[in-house]
């Protein structure tokens, strides 16, 4: 059965994403978090026709992931093994991030997690 171009490419990001996943040792809970927030974005927008924006998208995706569970997220070029077939910069890995957090309107920090970033008291 062949499958349509943008099943493929989701498959192929997904894949991808497991292997980081793997290479990390991140937990089984990242995994479902990075192909979530992989989705929720492709439902809110189009990445269709570009074959490297889903490898892009998934650099995020962990990051976010990893962050979503209070730890520190490896730096975005160390999100990119297992010879990936597009290799992207910090820079540009930053720049999807911001993407990814507009389209999730999460520039705001819920009350429940604000003091878990606060600055120790003095």
């Amino acid at each position: 059965m062949v499958l349509p171009e943008g099943v493929r490419a989701r498959q192929d990001a997904v894949n991808g994403m497991l292997k980081v996943h793997s290479y990390h040792n991140f937990r089984p809970e990242t995994a479902y978090l990075s192909v979530t927030h992989l989705d929720r974005f492709l439902c809110t927008y189009d990445l269709s026709g570009k074959e490297w924006s889903l490898q892009l998208l998934s650099v995020p995706c962990i990051a976010l992931a990893v962050k979503m569970e209070g730890r520190s997220a490896p730096l975005p070029l160390d999100l990119q093994v297992m010879e990936p077939r597009f290799l992207f910069t910090a820079m540009t890995g930053q720049q999807m991030e911001l993407l990814v957090m507009a389209v999730f309107k999460c520039f705001t920090v819920p009350a429940m997690f604000r003091i878990s970033f606060s600055p120790p008291a003095e």
